[in-house]
């Protein structure tokens, strides 16, 4: 039969054989007056989320998404989960095509981040730069979004992987005695005993044979016993700082950067600015004349002996031509006084000058104290009770700002050490701690951080022993020495790939400096609790129990 679809969407069935100028005539005899159906309107999928590159993620009529951008296109899930997530479309991408080698090889790379405290990316991209094809950054990459992706696939398995790796231990649990020689000597006991009845049951021979394995593994299991509970201790802080370290770098993927540090400091002050707060002149002046005396009384001379404290002497000039300006007297704006507090900020960073830091800091108090007590009847317009609070939020930003500049300077210019950039970051914040002007922006608990970028981790100090000059010399002749031409070469490939791993190390650490301050200080990260350390200690004895030799 031939098959002819009519205007209407039906099918009209002619015989096989019948010419196409009777079908044509049979058509219009029958159909001519029946318009042809109108295709429905289309309507675009809508649009469920935006990226900042232009893209769009759509939701399908049968429920996936789809995302389309200038630059990229995909069906894949797992990719455009990664963007909605905030990914860029090129970091979805590499997501969504990277193998994960099944739950075996998610487990597998977790336990060993665990197990290296969180470094197990840097080595593991490390070494596939060494001998592979791609550079340090591209592995490095493939394998955090390996983590990534095994992670996201399987959240409970993989947790539970890196957890076993941290701990390297198996499962168990203990009781905890007082003091440390206690403890050593209970572990001794334990350990010992359980040693002697692994030796007693795993010997051979009869009972006088076995009697002598169980003490002589019970022997050396209670000498190694007495030292597992330091051992235990040692763990556990090992622990805590591998959760507070995790935490951190958790910060340091959202924290602002400088730039959005910059333009929230702006809002922040447009909006104070736009909250038009205007001070009575006559409450300004009072508080500039209480300024210049307490100026005066601190040590700081108009006339002879100006020249002891010339910026501050400068600044008190200022002040009083701005309380007596006569463009000012239906009220000074609170614009002019916080440009007279910047004014400020020159004697009081004259730290080679303790005169001029002591007054302009004077000045600066004397400033804040009044903005911060603002009365409403003290002003002409604007709300005085939002004020104190609008400018500390500026302040506050302004200031996270301005460090977070001073360590992405830092950064960059490390690039520029010819003994590479894990030295260079080292120097450039050693400089910043030594400089008194510049380290006292920052907080205590900042500086700490600071510290221990500039001291380097255990990890860090044995990259660089490899990698400096004379352990990059040392690892040269003694792989020549043992393996001829090529073993020298892989020497010079492992002090090679030494130096990258520390940089990046020392990169790494840096940004999360960076990130901390941006973010406002360090995270408040739980402790393991009190039984982690009896637990462990547990863990090792039985270890040490079931591998002794028999």
């Amino acid at each position: 039969m031939i098959e002819i679809e009519a205007p209407d969407g039906s099918i009209i069935e002619f015989p096989d054989g019948t010419d196409d100028a009777t079908i044509d005539q049979v058509m219009r005899d029958n159909f001519a007056s029946q318009p042809a159906p109108v295709a429905a309107p289309y309507e675009a999928p809508p649009v469920i989320a935006t990226t900042p590159d232009g893209g769009k993620v759509y939701r399908m009529s049968d429920g996936s998404l789809s995302f389309s951008s200038p630059g990229m296109s995909t069906n894949d899930q797992a990719a455009i989960a990664q963007i909605m997530k905030g990914a860029t479309p090129a970091e979805a991408s590499l997501y969504g095509s990277v193998d994960t080698g099944g739950g075996l090889g998610s487990a597998a790379r977790s336990a060993f981040q665990g197990l290296t405290f969180g470094a197990g990316d840097e080595i593991v991209a490390a070494g596939s730069s060494l001998f592979g094809p791609n550079s340090y950054e591209t592995e490095l990459a493939r394998e955090r979004a390996r983590l990534d992706r095994g992670r996201d696939e399987r959240p409970i398995s993989s947790a539970a992987s890196e957890i076993v790796g941290a701990l390297t231990l198996p499962v168990g649990m203990a009781s905890q005695a007082g003091s440390l020689p206690a403890r050593m000597a209970k572990s001794a006991g334990v350990t010992g005993a359980l040693s002697g009845a692994y030796g007693f049951l795993a010997g051979e021979g009869g009972a006088k044979e076995r009697a002598n394995d169980a003490i002589g593994a019970g022997g050396l299991g209670a000498i190694i016993g007495a030292g597992i509970p330091a051992l235990g201790s040692m763990a556990q802080k090992g622990m805590d700082r591998y959760a507070a370290s995790r935490a951190a770098r958790q910060i340091a993927r959202n924290a602002p950067s400088t730039e959005e540090l910059k333009a929230a400091g702006r809002a922040a002050y447009k909006a104070i600015d736009d909250a038009g707060v205007v001070v009575k002149p006559g409450e300004f002046s009072g508080v500039v004349s209480a300024l210049v005396d307490d100026m005066k009384a601190g040590g700081m001379r108009q006339g002879v002996g100006r020249e002891l404290a010339p910026k501050s002497a400068a600044l008190a000039d200022t002040l009083t031509d701005v309380a007596t300006d006569p463009r000012l007297q239906g009220g000074v704006p609170f614009s002019e006084i916080d440009t007279l507090r910047k004014i400020a900020g020159a004697p009081a960073s004259d730290l080679a000058n303790p005169l001029e830091s002591a007054l302009g800091s004077t000045a600066i108090g004397g400033l804040d104290d009044f903005i911060t007590n603002l009365r409403p009847d003290q002003v002409v317009a604007g709300n005085a009770d939002e004020l104190p609070k609008m400018l500390q939020t500026a302040r506050d930003i302004w200031g996270k700002m301005k460090r977070s500049q001073m360590i992405d300077d830092a950064i960059e210019n490390s690039q520029n050490y010819l003994s590479g950039g894990s030295s260079g970051i080292k120097n450039q914040f050693a400089r910043i701690l030594r400089n008194p002007r510049l380290a006292r922006s920052f907080s205590e608990s900042e500086k700490t951080m600071m510290r221990r970028v500039v001291n380097g981790s255990a990890p860090e100090r044995i990259l660089n022993l490899f990698s400096g000059g004379i352990g990059q010399l040392a690892t040269i002749l003694g792989g020549a020495q043992t393996a001829g031409a090529v073993g020298g070469l892989a020497g010079a490939g492992i002090a090679a790939g030494s130096r990258r791993a520390a940089e990046a190390l020392s990169m790494r650490n840096a940004e999360v400096v960076r990130a901390l301050i941006a973010n406002g200080g360090l995270p408040d990260v739980p402790r393991l609790g009190s039984q982690v350390s009896p637990l462990i200690e547990a863990l090792m004895q039985r270890g040490t129990a079931a591998s002794l030799p028999r």
